[in-house]
């Protein structure tokens, strides 16, 4: 028996989303085939996971994605014909909420009458590449800028 391909290639999806494996093989008797997910064998009692096997495909459909669904998936058909075969591996990341960031100071030698620069940490990025971050101030005493929003100067991760 041979694997032909598994698609999708490596993919990122959003939280929530669903995805569809196909495994495409030549073997002759049809063989059993086995979905894993990082070296594992996937667990076919969980509702998230839908295996169909037919003579010449399998499809592992996975819905409700989330963050634990994330790592290397690929299929391996055995006919009992060896040798058997396994697909390469394909990367998925399943992108979630970033968490909120924290250590956010203001270093009083960074303060100016017009400006301000802000420090943090990031904490779990959520599996996405953050480029960027919004900031909104809200003024709380009479002596605050007339400024409808700060200008991120830097920041240290």
């Amino acid at each position: 028996p041979k694997v032909l391909s598994i698609t999708p290639e490596n993919t990122t999806l959003i939280e929530g989303s669903t995805l569809t494996f196909n495994c495409s093989y030549d073997a002759n008797p049809a063989p059993n085939v086995t979905w894993g997910q990082n070296m594992s064998s996937i667990d076919t009692s969980d509702p998230n996971f839908n295996i169909v096997t037919e003579e010449t495909y399998s499809l592992l459909e996975v819905t409700f994605a989330n963050i634990n669904y994330s790592g290397v998936y690929g299929c391996s058909i055995d006919n009992g014909i060896p040798p058997s075969d396994g697909s390469n591996g394909v990367n998925i990341i399943v992108q979630v909420a970033p968490d909120p960031v924290f250590d956010l100071t203001a270093p009083s030698n960074d303060i100016t009458s017009d400006s301000i620069k802000l420090a943090w940490t990031l904490g779990f990025d959520g599996n996405a590449d953050i480029t960027g971050v919004n900031i909104t101030y809200i003024a709380t005493s009479n002596f605050a800028s007339p400024h409808s929003g700060f200008e991120m100067v830097s920041t240290t991760n």
